[in-house]
């Protein structure tokens, strides 16, 4: 099995702008990518930096 992991950046608030990005990245998987492993707050409103 071919896992994919994908490294993105994440735009706070920004949940559907989060989720086209994804959606491009599995476009562009490599061939033969069977899993590919996102951030788990890639379509979330969730901020992991505290509030200063």
């Amino acid at each position: 099995m071919k896992i994919e992991l994908a490294q993105i950046t994440i735009r706070d608030g920004e949940p559907e702008t989060n989720l086209a990005r994804v959606l491009e990245v599995i476009q562009q998987r490599r061939p033969g990518t069977e899993l590919m492993v996102f951030p788990e707050t890639q379509t979330r409103n969730h901020n992991a930096t505290p509030f200063v």
